[in-house]
């Protein structure tokens, strides 16, 4: 049996589903930059 997805597949997701996961990539995509820049700025 396969190992289930992370995520169920796009046609079953609504809009609202999608954009919040859209959002929380791009959350967690700043987070690191964030982290970055603030690793740099002390370095």
């Amino acid at each position: 049996m396969p190992r289930p997805g992370p995520r169920p597949p796009k046609e079953r997701r609504g809009p609202i589903e999608a954009s919040l996961d859209n959002t929380a990539e791009t959350l967690s995509i700043l987070d690191v930059h964030l982290a970055r820049s603030e690793y740099t700025a002390k370095a």
